[in-house]
């Protein structure tokens, strides 16, 4: 199965635990209660986030703080 069949699956999964139905998607609420957490650092432009898995209890998404908040959430 393809990567993008199995992200398009886990996010048809992820909408419909948490009973969403249309947009707007609050991203940031569903990566909380999946027990991440989002924090921002400066980075060069290239790089919209990183994902920090070395903690595997509490796993964290830093991104770019220098880039816009529709690219945050995206990224």
């Amino acid at each position: 199965m393809g990567n993008k069949i199995i992200a398009r699956q886990k996010a048809i999964s992820l909408l419909e635990k948490y009973h969403i139905k249309k947009p707007p998607i609050d991203i940031t609420s569903i990566v909380k209660k999946e027990g991440l957490s989002i924090s921002e650092r400066p980075f060069d432009d290239e790089i919209s986030a990183v994902l920090d898995l070395s903690d595997s209890t509490s796993p964290v998404i830093y991104v770019n703080r220098n880039h816009g908040d529709n690219r945050k959430k995206f990224s």
